[in-house]
């Protein structure tokens, strides 16, 4: 691995199905500096499929063609989304709500060629999470109800109320309520989830029933009341769906979970010294690699000053690099972005260090 490229005043980047974007001074650039677009709101573009969706400067929703290499405008947000033979779930309507002081969404299902609205799920209004296979949409809404949708049949199949999950005490004044932090993914018909108080559960995908509620930080072994589970945080957990394992490299610790047996196993533990060790705080998965992409602290440092590879085969730190070690007020800022051929990473300053790729 080697720097090959150092480019400032980058406000984002990221890699969709291998290729590799990232966005300075409203221009979308391609790995080979090729500017696909120019009016570009630098934290709303995505990739699926053959197109970017994408918010100009403007406020403007569009979608850039990448076959064609059109822009056409949108009266849907691609903010959340996922394609299925020229159509698009996506939200769309957004009103303030001054109550909640936030907005209002729904979602709905449009035609890319032409936007025009399909179909309306009303039942997702205020929702701002959604997770889609082929039959079931799942969304999160602002009132604390995971629910499950039917794209076939156009009706609710359930909801969930995350006050059913136990509330954990935080030892000083109330019991810290369950807060809903990511969709990890679903396995033979179990939609995995991570939540708040370093727990993970496990919903039937089509009744909605609670399956699995598992304590992270018990299951782990981690003592109640001492420093290392008061420390133990997770911010990133990862779905293998050809192993059937749900991983997480985490503070100190790479574990894995069998999700057909529930058994969770430490797998690699960094040890007790900070100053001796490392503590990761952000990783990024890739299906079908065996690698984890990192950043975080090493040997001392509180903050993320390093980028590095963490083989899940061989349980080690494989390559690493700390360039901010002697910056003592930058850091890395995201998770590294990564395809076949480079690998980049973000900074505190909107430096982004492009690095030549050997272990993809």
């Amino acid at each position: 691995m080697k720097i090959i490229n150092n480019i400032d005043n980058v406000k984002r980047v990221k890699v969709y199905d291998k290729n590799f974007y990232y966005c300075k001074n409203s221009q979308l650039y391609t790995d080979e500096n090729e500017v696909l677009i120019e009016n570009l709101e630098c934290q709303s573009f995505w990739q699926k499929d053959n197109f970017i969706f994408f918010h100009n400067n403007d406020g403007d929703y569009q979608l850039l063609n990448l076959e064609e290499k059109l822009i056409k405008g949108l009266n849907y947000s691609p903010y959340l989304f996922t394609t299925n033979n020229k159509k698009v779930y996506a939200n769309y309507d957004h009103t303030y709500n001054f109550n909640s002081n936030t907005f209002d969404w729904k979602i709905g299902l449009f035609n890319i060629e032409d936007g025009k609205q399909i179909q309306a799920f009303e039942n997702f209004n205020n929702c701002n999470f959604i997770l889609q296979d082929d039959e079931i949409i799942i969304g999160f809404n602002k009132d604390k109800y995971i629910s499950g949708f039917s794209n076939v049949q156009n009706i609710e199949l359930w909801n969930f109320s995350l006050s059913k999950i136990e509330a954990i005490s935080n030892g000083v004044e109330t019991d810290m309520e369950t807060e809903f932090l990511s969709f990890i993914g679903v396995y033979k018909k179990a939609l995995w989830i991570l939540v708040t108080n370093r727990k993970i559960i496990g919903l039937d995908v089509e009744k909605g029933i609670l399956l699995h509620e598992i304590n992270l930080c018990k299951e782990l072994g981690l003592i109640p009341d001492t420093i290392e589970n008061f420390n133990f945080s997770i911010k990133d957990v990862h779905l293998d769906e050809e192993k059937g394992v749900i991983k997480s490299l985490s503070y100190r610790y790479y574990w894995e979970m069998n999700l057909d047996t529930l058994k969770i196993e430490i797998k690699k533990d960094f040890g007790e010294n900070p100053k001796e060790s490392w503590r990761i705080n952000r990783s990024k998965y890739y299906s079908g690699d065996k690698n984890l992409y990192f950043i975080g602290a090493n040997k001392g440092e509180v903050v993320n000053r390093a980028v590095g590879i963490f083989d899940t085969e061989k349980l080690e730190v494989v390559w690493y690099d700390a360039p901010l070690e002697e910056k003592k007020y930058l850091f890395f800022t995201d998770v590294p972005q990564t395809n076949n051929k480079l690998l980049g990473v973000l900074d505190s300053e909107n430096n982004l260090r492009i690095y030549e790729s050997d272990y993809n």
